[in-house]
């Protein structure tokens, strides 16, 4: 399934927006999203702040815009690309597991604020950048 979200949909103050897999086209923030089972994610405008954002079990998100992301937490194989737009994606607070999840960010546009709890073994790097970047990992 396919499911798009204009800029005009209005969430209430806690609202969550799960999906179970598919796809989403979303443009404008729930509360929380909540992505599982190989969901698909394409964020679409600039400027929105995510307060939540978990994504599961091989689920990926596609980011050609700007915005914040206040929590993110990724798990099980998940992936979020940033490579596609330069315009700045600030993500607040971060935890990933590093032995299957990945930033894919050639473009350097991912500001992270605080350091990324990485959990899980790490046997390869979960972030994908250009050049020389400082990523601070707890």
């Amino acid at each position: 399934s396919t499911l798009g979200l204009g800029a005009g949909v209005t969430w209430t103050a806690a609202s969550t927006l799960t999906m179970y897999g598919g796809s989403v086209f979303i443009n404008s923030a729930p509360a929380t999203l909540s992505l599982n089972n190989g969901a698909f994610a394409t964020f679409g405008t600039t400027d929105l702040t995510w307060a939540a954002i978990t994504a599961q079990g091989g689920s990926s998100m596609s980011w050609p815009c700007g915005g914040v992301i206040t929590t993110l937490t990724m798990t099980n194989s998940c992936t979020l690309d940033k490579s596609q737009d330069v315009r700045t994606l600030t993500i607040t607070n971060a935890t990933i597991d590093g032995d299957t999840c990945a930033f894919n960010d050639p473009l350097n546009a991912i500001v992270w604020t605080n350091p990324v709890s990485v959990k899980q073994q790490v046997s390869s790097g979960p972030f994908k950048f250009t050049g020389t970047r400082t990523v601070r990992v707890v």
